[in-house]
């Protein structure tokens, strides 16, 4: 057992072992002596602590002590608002946040707080109790806009599908500050499903500005949030933007399946980051890892580096651990371990084209339980979604292109002991570009069991597939592929359908 992360009022542990997200067995964890909780999961917290004072903790006659962190000022917000009747509290709530010192607490007793978009400042704990539930107003022209970049500096501060642009701002945004907690046992919710939002409707189309997160940092340095629920998301749920040093642990991250656009977890051009038993459940990827689109990210940009995965649990997206599409300015060192992926279209996937550029260099998966994914691991060189060229012939085509700095390189990828049952659509579907092969592609220990009745679905969006069910593992334009014990029980020649 390992200690995750300290609070004023909250620590945040992790169970170390061979199990993926669950617990081997059931477990009592005592505070100081006493029975405090039970959990079944690798990653738990415990709430409720009071600053600054020494405790101890005990689960399977494993020991921490910790002390929890000082805490300068408590602002408690049920106290002083007005009657929480349907009045928008952005005002009262923005106050709190502007008045509270260095090091201090806003304390969201329960009650629901229907606010616009708020804004953080540096070196401040947001508490959101047990029954607490800020949620988002639901009238678009009530958001203010954020710009492309800060005119002082020119900083990108607001972007869309990888591309400095405004926005509208989200619940909670942070631009260019550092040292914050987001964490307690209560609601974020955007709000995006009340009738009379309109987020999810012609959400292709830019409307005064484009789409808010839920949650959104840009510039941001030294953050985490932890045990908070994120739900119903306008577009992206919590988007961190050239931002480093973030952890996201025993997050609850949940949209409806068919909500568009609302990824999980999308962590963009930043560095140092850490989501650990966390669940995701959305209707788009549930995390995607991007480094920005285009000659942008690639000349101003920064790669997204440096991120660990561990410990989470992933159900009902398009894809549980997603690299791309957007990686121009390069993606790599990215380790993901002891996940359950459960009923996402696609499990590891990595996608890019012709155009994009960027790389992929260094990503290691071990022990992840995949559970009816329409097809375990795929890597498309070819994806066809998101803007007008998708589906050009110079995308699509499978004849060599010149090299240019918008040829996308993939290589370096270690993936070994993955289990999955119940699949739908093929094992694996790996296609690389016949001018920059993929390289260096190790799997070992993978086996995969398809379902009794599947879905015929397309192993990858690219130009020229047709669906299918059953199918092996695919391999084309790849140098220095290493298979050991690699399994498809079940699977079926390629047919159309």
């Amino acid at each position: 057992m390992i200690l995750l992360k300290t609070y004023a009022r909250a620590a945040c542990f992790e169970l170390t072992g061979d199990s993926a997200y669950y617990s081997n067995e059931k477990l009592a964890v005592y505070l100081n002596g006493k029975h405090c909780i039970d959990i079944d999961k690798n990653v738990f917290s415990i709430f409720n602590l009071e600053p600054a004072t020494s405790y101890c903790v005990e689960v399977a006659n494993k020991v921490i002590v910790f002390k929890t962190e000082a805490e300068a000022a408590l602002i408690e917000i049920d106290g002083w608002l007005p009657a929480n009747n349907g009045l928008v509290l952005t005002n009262y709530l923005q106050a709190a946040i502007n008045s509270c010192p260095q090091g201090g607490t806003i304390y969201f007793a329960a009650g629901t707080y229907l606010t616009g978009p708020l804004f953080l400042k540096s070196d401040i704990n947001i508490y959101l109790a047990k029954g607490a539930e800020l949620l988002a107003i639901p009238e678009r022209n009530d958001y203010p806009v954020l710009p492309a970049r800060l005119p002082v500096d020119n900083k990108v501060i607001s972007s869309w599908e990888g591309e400095p642009n405004q926005a509208f701002a989200s619940l909670i945004t942070a631009v260019n500050i550092s040292n914050v907690n987001i964490y307690g046992e209560g609601i974020i919710n955007g709000n995006a499903d009340n009738p009379r939002a309109d987020w999810w409707h012609d959400c292709t189309t830019k409307r005064g500005a484009w789409r808010p997160r839920t949650v959104f940092m840009a510039q941001c340095h030294n953050i985490t949030m932890c045990g908070v629920t994120v739900k119903n998301s306008p577009s992206w749920t919590v988007h961190p933007l050239l931002s480093h040093k973030l952890s996201f642990f025993n997050l609850n991250i949940e949209n409806p399946p068919n909500s568009p656009n609302t990824d999980g977890l999308n962590p963009e051009m930043s560095e140092q980051v850490e989501i650990i038993g966390t669940r995701i459940s959305v209707g788009d990827d549930c995390i995607a890892i991007k480094a920005g689109k285009g000659e942008w990210a690639r000349k101003e940009g920064a790669p997204c580096r440096y991120l660990t995965i561990r410990n989470c649990l992933m159900q009902f997206g398009h894809g549980a651990v997603v690299l791309g599409s957007e990686m121009s300015a390069g993606v790599g060192e990215i380790v993901v371990q002891n996940c359950i992926f459960e009923g996402t279209d696609r499990g590891i996937r990595l996608k890019t084209r012709r155009g994009r550029g960027g790389y992929l260099d260094g990503l290691y998966v071990s022990n992840i339980k995949m559970l009816g994914v329409m097809t375990p691991f795929t890597i498309n060189s070819y994806y066809f979604c998101c803007d007008p060229d998708g589906k050009s012939d110079y995308v699509a085509s499978k004849e060599p292109q010149p090299i240019t700095d918008g040829t996308p390189v993939i290589k370096n990828l270690i993936l070994s002991d993955i289990e999955a049952t119940d699949a739908h659509v093929a094992a694996s579907f790996i296609y690389g570009l016949p001018e920059k092969l993929i390289e260096n592609v190790k799997i070992t220990n993978m086996h995969v069991s398809f379902a009794e009745n599947p879905t015929p679905e397309y192993p990858a969006m690219m130009r020229d597939l047709e669906k299918q069910t059953k199918g092996n593992y695919f391999f084309a334009n790849i140098k220095n592929l290493k298979l050991t014990n690699v399994k498809a029980e079940g699977y079926d020649e390629y047919k159309g359908e």
